[in-house]
């Protein structure tokens, strides 16, 4: 699969999203997170009940950056890391020209929350969901963090319609207390906005409905 000039991988074991060229991310991803400048994204399947030595690393950071150094991903990495089957794996596109966006999404629901929990009200667990946002256009930082609230409000949007249920309180779920996401600039025109009233902010969050929708309906019941 291909989206602009991004090569996109999807295996048993991870989601690998090559860039064309280096691309301004903006992420809450456990490695390479928060404003970068990045060669690639990657999402990475670990086991539910991985210790912090499982595999021989003693962080996610380790994990994440042995396994892209193992095969030859050379350069800057944003990593992600899921115990959700890659099974769960969906892609959408929205929108028409440089306002185009697309999702990649893995998804589990075994941390169902919703924003405001009490903390601590569920022990960690392995479900989570995690976004990887591909843009066309050249967002500037103020639209990657437009676009990164709005893919939230998709994403708790999808659950809602879906009725997803917190775990800790009955409550409608907004999300899982362990999730991930990621905005990638496109090599396209600058976009200095991301919002609601604008096609590009409309192609970002259908994509993520669109994709976690998908994958929530077609792997409910099919792991963390």
């Amino acid at each position: 699969m291909e989206f602009e000039d991004c090569r996109i991988e999807r295996t048993d074991r991870y989601v690998h999203v090559a860039f064309g060229r280096p691309r301004l991310v903006l992420s809450s991803a456990v490695l390479g997170g928060g404003l970068v400048t990045a060669r690639r994204a990657v999402n990475l399947k670990v086991a539910a009940n991985r210790g912090p030595d499982a595999s021989g690393l003693k962080s996610p950071e380790q994990t994440l950056a042995g396994f892209c150094r193992d095969r030859g991903w050379d350069g800057p990495v944003v990593g992600m890391m899921t115990a959700a089957s890659m099974d769960s794996f969906r892609s959408a596109v929205s929108g028409q020209g440089a306002d185009r966006a697309a999702a990649l999404v893995t998804a589990g629901l075994s941390n169902a929350l919703r924003a405001g929990d009490p903390a601590g009200a569920l022990p960690m667990a392995a479900g989570t969901i995690n976004i990887i946002v591909l843009c066309a256009a050249a967002l500037r930082p103020e639209a990657m963090v437009e676009a990164v609230q709005l893919a939230a409000e998709a994403k708790a949007a999808a659950l809602m319609d879906l009725g997803v249920r917190s775990l800790a309180t009955g409550a409608l779920a907004t999300g899982t207390g362990t999730d991930s996401l990621a905005v990638v600039q496109g090599p396209g025109p600058e976009a200095r906005y991301c919002g609601k009233h604008l096609a590009l902010g409309q192609a970002v969050a259908r994509a993520v409905m669109d994709a976690l929708t998908d994958s929530l309906k077609r792997c409910a019941g099919k792991g963390p």
